[in-house]
Order: structure tokens, then sequence, then C-alpha cells
């Protein structure tokens, strides 16, 4: 869940959850969407290899 992901985030970022907003690039740099549902499985996104996961607070 983007819940959990966010989670662990947290640890990595100092960034708080509440504040937290995923968004999902290609490997050109190409906004994909945002991750913006807590509770969908990472899997229900289309996440390839190569692409990044941008935290912004």
């Amino acid at each position: 869940m983007v819940c959990f992901f966010q989670g662990k985030l947290v640890l990595l970022t100092g960034a708080n959850v509440g504040s937290m907003r995923l968004e999902l690039y290609t490997n050109e740099n190409r906004l994909v969407c945002q991750l913006d549902n807590d509770l969908a499985m990472l899997g229900s996104y289309p996440i390839e290899d190569g692409m990044r996961i941008h935290v912004c607070v």
C-alpha cells in the first residue's frame, strides 16, 4: 500500500507522511501520475523499471 511505502520513506527523507506527496516520473523526467491514493497497492500504478518516485513536501 502507498501509505506503508510513505512510512518507509519517512526514514530516508525525514518528511512527515501527512505532508508528503509522491509523484511518478519516467526515465525521461516526464510526470506519469501522482501516487495519491494511500490505500492503493503500489502495483496498481504503472510503475516500470527505470522510473523514479519523487517525494514532494
